[in-house]
């Protein structure tokens, strides 16, 4: 069901208890430590051999994985049959075999069971899925991380954990935000569809960009894949508008956005601290129509200091500058000079400058947000769980 984004992330946010973190069980590739949280309070507990991976799938000891989540273990050592009983689920492996069962239905398995030392270990994803649990894994940290409720929602048919609801909504409340719930939502579902198409384009974490991930210091609360997997969403996120504004650069439609949405300008501000600000200002236009140079001008009278860090003038859009000296600069030709312009700051004397033909920084990025990447999320297809 595609629904507008707006009402998608209110549902979302609305849907969630956003305090309450479940139960999520953390297996790290290589690493003996067992990590559980819930609602979250973390408790480590040192299993008998590590997890690895065989044939692309994550192996971990059978009975760290189900009986964490309350199911029963039986082996049966002459058959060499595991028999797991969770909930209404009822689960028969076989020692390297890939032939399973849940419910008496026959299932074929990727990777089959198999004993290394004394330890069994099984295929998480199979077993805890099979259970009714949810399986996501954080490249950066080796993590697997199996949860007992669903995900939030799903972008795309990408699914939304609440490890990472949980995660982000710790991050973000710290800063207060007004709405906490819907702007989690709103950071989830935007770092979901963009990480997602930076993933379809082909990019993907550096190894600097792991180990840094790898570095970082876990929160309170918070399991190391599980502030992972946000930031892996986030990082390929800015990535993916990088390689955008690497494009845009030369980007046709980006040019014509900027050369039709973007004006440039220099002015003088007399302001009405200054006495007789009104006739300084006419006095400056007089100048200015003179012959005097402009930036002399601007040197000897603007008291603007922001004409300091912008000495090519300003660049902007509508609704960015006061209204009386945007309308002025719009009236302007390039390189006309206005008579003084009244606003709540003063008296402007205003040059309109040509745009620079290289587009800053910040407003190619603002381009390529508006024209490239708004578009990705308001076509989103947003789903709730139910």
């Amino acid at each position: 069901m595609k629904r507008r984004i707006v009402s998608a992330l209110l549902t979302l946010a609305l849907s969630v208890p956003c305090v309450a973190q479940a139960k999520t069980v953390e297996f790290t590739i290589g690493d003996k430590t067992m990590n559980t949280a819930t609602d979250y309070i973390i408790e480590s507990q040192e299993l008998l051999a590590a997890p690895f991976i065989a044939n692309d799938r994550t192996m971990v000891p059978v009975r760290a994985v189900s009986e964490s989540f309350g199911a029963k273990v039986t082996w049966v050592p002459e058959t060499r049959n595991i028999f797991i009983q969770s909930k209404d689920k009822s689960i028969t492996l076989t020692v390297d075999s890939a032939e399973a069962q849940v419910n008496g239905e026959k299932v074929i398995l990727d990777a089959a069971p198999t004993i290394v030392g004394d330890i069994t270990f099984v295929p998480v994803r199979f077993v805890t899925e099979s259970m009714g649990y949810y399986v996501y894994f954080a490249s950066s940290t080796s993590s697997v991380l199996v949860g007992d409720t669903p995900p939030v929602g799903y972008v795309n048919g990408v699914p939304l954990s609440r490890e990472e609801y949980a995660a982000l909504y710790l991050l973000l409340s710290q800063n207060n935000p007004p709405d906490p719930e819907t702007a989690v939502a709103s950071y989830l579902v935007q770092c979901t569809i963009l990480s997602d198409e930076a993933k379809k384009a082909g990019i993907v974490l550096s190894e600097e960009e792991l180990e840094a991930l790898r570095n970082k210091n876990n929160y309170p609360g918070l399991l190391r894949g599980q502030l992972a997997l946000i930031l892996e969403k986030e990082v390929l996120a800015f990535n993916l508008v990088d390689a955008l504004k690497e494009q845009a650069s030369e980007n046709e439609t980006v040019k014509k956005a900027y050369q039709e949405t973007y004006l440039c300008a220099k002015h003088v501000l007399i302001s009405y601290e200054s006495e007789q600000a009104e006739k300084t200002a006419k006095d400056v236009y007089r100048y200015a129509k003179a012959g005097t140079k402009f930036d002399q001008l601007i040197e000897d009278f603007g008291e603007d200091p922001g004409m300091e860090q912008n000495p090519d003038g300003y660049v902007f859009t509508d609704g960015e500058m006061v209204a009386p000296f945007e309308n002025a600069v719009k009236a302007l030709p390039v390189g006309g000079i206005s008579q003084p312009v009244e606003s709540d700051f003063g008296y402007h004397v205003i040059m309109r400058m040509p745009l620079p033909e290289e587009i800053p920084e910040e407003i190619l990025t603002g381009l390529v947000w508006n024209l490239k990447v708004v578009p990705l999320i308001e076509s989103a297809e947003i789903t709730e769980t139910k």
